[in-house]
Formats: structure tokens, sequence, C-alpha cells
């Protein structure tokens, strides 16, 4: 593919100890891929690693065909979004003025006027339903509604690319439902998202393509039919069950 992100061969060393071993990975556009994987698997860290937030000791990574090092990361910050685990804001600012955050990286490149920077943070609120948040402090605001704030700090940049570490954790039903419809509609306007998610039925329900991650190693990847129990039972230890509801796959240790 041309456009999309392509990495091969990803190694990853920390404190002289090998986390990712020669992982590839490819993200597509219009498509949500989900990173799914026990805990110390490496999941965060091949993440960080394709951002560039932590160096990678091998491998390459290209976004739209080109290297991510050609990439300045003003750049780079233009076309991701990212939403870090257990984000929480420095400062008590009021919700209009954190979701304005993220039009910085094209203030910066001076590829925006305060009219357009305005109306990519009307709409961001919009998509989330959270307008009636926008005067409200962050901390009079609940963590569920946090995190759909934070989602649209990262909408309001409009970028192409949303990488997610853990964005549905802690948050109620309602505000998952609401976080998962917000990104597919994103994918459905030519985005793409590479969010690691452990509940496995939510992963389902968010997904077009998974990849399985064990050890620091991509064990498989592809459609819905990774998401088969021997595969999830292998790679976390524990026999996992499945049953349908509604059309939807529900997964369930043993």
């Amino acid at each position: 593919m041309t456009d999309g992100v392509i990495a091969s061969g990803i190694n990853v060393s920390i404190g002289g100890r090998e986390i990712i071993h020669n992982a590839d990975i490819e993200i597509a556009m219009g498509e949500i891929t989900i990173l799914i994987g026990p805990n110390g698997a490496g999941k965060s860290t091949l993440m960080k690693a394709l951002l560039g937030l932590i160096e990678c000791g091998g491998g390459s990574v290209t976004f739209d065909a080109q290297p991510k090092q050609n990439i300045t990361p003003t750049q780079l910050a233009v076309q991701i979004g990212y939403l870090g685990q257990n984000t929480k804001p420095e400062w008590n600012m009021n919700v209009e003025d954190l979701v304005s955050l993220g039009r910085l990286p094209h203030q910066e490149l001076g590829i925006s006027s305060k009219s357009q920077d305005q109306a990519a943070i009307n709409e961001a609120l919009g998509a989330l339903e959270i307008q009636h948040l926008r005067k409200r402090k962050i901390e009079a605001i609940s963590g569920g509604e946090l995190a759909l704030v934070l989602l649209a700090r990262v909408l309001a940049g409009k970028p192409k690319y949303i990488f997610a570490d853990e964005p549905l954790n802690h948050l109620d039903v309602a505000h998952q439902i609401q976080l998962i419809k917000a990104l597919q509609v994103f994918c459905k306007n030519g985005g793409a998202v590479f969010a690691i998610v452990h509940d496995l039925t939510m992963a389902a329900r968010l997904g077009n393509k998974f990849a399985l991650m064990a050890n620091g190693k991509i064990v498989a990847n592809g459609d819905r039919q990774v998401l088969n129990t021997q595969n999830l039972s292998e790679i976390f230890g524990v026999e996992i069950a499945t049953a349908k509801f509604n059309g939807q796959t529900i997964f369930v240790p043993k």
C-alpha cells in the first residue's frame, strides 16, 4: 500500500533487555487495527517505537511510504493523534482550551487560520457530543468525560492516524460505546486507527484488523479469524471460550 503505516523488523531493547523482537505490522487507511496481548507483551513499547517516542534498535517504519526519520516531529504531529495511557492534564484549564491544544502543530507550521482552528474544535466537540462541557474545568468533569475530551483534542488536530493505548480502560459502558463510535466514524471518513485494547469483546467490536502479541513478538495478524480460541488461549495462557449474542462475539475465560 502507498498510504498507511508499514513497520518491518522492529527491535527494541531497554536496559540491555530485548523488549520487541522482529515485529512487523501494517496500519491501513480506513481500518481500525487492534493490538492484543497479555500484560508485559511489549504492546505499549511497540506503539511508542512506531511513533518515535522510543528508539528502535533495528527495523524500519514508513508513513505513506516516507521513512519516519525523514519526517519532522511537527509534521508527524500533524499526521498523528496520540492517546497515551492514564493521561491527565497538568493544568486545570477548561475543556475547550484543552481541545484547542490539538491545533498547535498546525499553528507551528502556519497551515491553519483562527477560523479553521475554531471550526475544528467545534467539530471535535460535536463528534463526541460534549459541547455542553465546553466551559467546564477539567477538575469538574468525570474520568469518562475526560477520556472523551482527550479524544476530542486528538480529533481537533485533523490527523490521518490515531494511535490509542488502552482508550477504553476505566470507562463505563456508555462512554466506551461513545468512544468506539467516534473512532469508527473517523475511519469511515478515511482515517486509520491503531489501538491497544485489553477487553477482547470490545476489541472485536471495535476492530477490523487484529495483531496478537506475546513475549515481544507478533504471533498472528489479520482479520477477525485471528481472534480464535486457540490463538487467544495460547497468548494469554488460559482457556478462552466464545459465544454469540445479538450478532456480537463475546469472549469468556474458563
